[in-house]
């Protein structure tokens, strides 16, 4: 009773595939295929452009991530708080890359 089923969670694309092309943003550890970045960007990034520039996949995402939260009702999930996730979707749990040096700096001017 204490959910609001009126306005549901945003979403981001789920993975077609969970195979090894699967990446993970940087950024916010949203986990999608290569093809899906490069088609639609990061849904929590957008800053990124990684639909307009598909270098930005490869610069802004990686494949080496250890485990996968799904996130259902982002609302009602302690761990999807206690992760910072507010969209249903899912995520890397650990991110094993850092962030490219250029990459940090454009999260400095673009966000």
């Amino acid at each position: 009773m204490g959910s609001n089923h009126n306005h549901p969670a945003p979403a981001a694309q789920i993975p077609t595939s969970f195979g090894h092309e699967l990446r993970a943003c940087l950024r916010c550890r949203l986990v999608k295929t290569y093809d899906q970045f490069r088609e639609s960007g990061c849904e929590n990034c957008p800053f990124f452009k990684m639909e307009e520039d598909h270098e930005h996949v490869v610069d802004c995402t990686t494949p080496n991530f250890n485990g996968i939260i799904s996130v259902m009702d982002p609302a009602r999930s302690w761990a999807a708080r206690w992760l910072r996730i507010g969209i249903f979707s899912l995520f890397a749990l650990f991110i094993l890359n850092s962030i490219w040096e250029g990459v940090a700096c454009a999260l400095y001017c673009c966000a």
